[in-house]
């Protein structure tokens, strides 16, 4: 029989396996583990365990199943019933591979150093940060005198500027890079 083709309501398990396309023992696994139900006769409701079976059954198992589930019974390619392809299951699964290859794709980017954990860049950009301030903040300090000594503003500005400049240019922040994740090593090594 093909799965579509229209059959009586009620069937025995055997004709129901045939309708579905698949081997008796499945149908019997099917009913003690709940996923689909018999009628009080003893026979089974096709419309009824056709929605159940759609719903119940993962679809993930039912390869490993298949070889277990026949029972001597030669089906046909053609007679194997169509397992739903946009299931629950199927779309959770999906996600859960989806997720899994991403963090195995951020993994593989930190151990080539091509990505940095959020802490370890909020630290680096804080470090940074504070080391431009400093140089910058240290400008008056350094200038105060001369600065009062002199009163045309463009020489004011062009003493200004210099300065600004020396201070930002000192700054090397590769080496500074290269410190934190030498201090970063260590600790995590425990060396400290």
């Amino acid at each position: 029989m093909e799965p579509n083709e229209q059959i009586d309501d009620e069937v025995s398990l055997r004709a129901y396996a045939r309708h579905r396309g698949v081997a008796l023992s499945a149908v019997q696994k099917a009913i003690e583990s709940g996923r689909i139900t018999k009628q009080p006769t003893g026979k089974i409701s096709v419309r009824l365990a056709d929605a159940q079976w759609a719903a119940n059954t993962d679809v993930g198992k039912r390869g490993m199943d298949k070889a277990s589930d026949l029972d001597g019974d030669d089906l046909d390619d053609e007679e194997e019933a169509v397992v739903p392809q946009n299931s629950e299951y199927q779309r959770h699964r999906t996600m859960r591979e989806e997720t899994r290859s991403m963090k195995e794709r951020i993994e593989l980017d930190m151990l080539m150093g091509s990505v940095l954990k959020l802490e370890d860049a909020t630290r680096m950009v804080f470090t940074s940060f504070r080391t431009i301030r400093d140089a910058i903040m240290n400008v008056p300090a350094r200038t105060k005198d001369l600065l009062a000594a002199e009163t045309d503003p463009y020489r004011i500005e062009m003493m200004l500027e210099k300065e600004l400049a020396a201070a930002l240019e000192a700054i090397d922040l590769k080496s500074m890079f290269k410190d934190q994740s030498q201090d970063q090593e260590e600790t995590e090594d425990g060396s400290l």
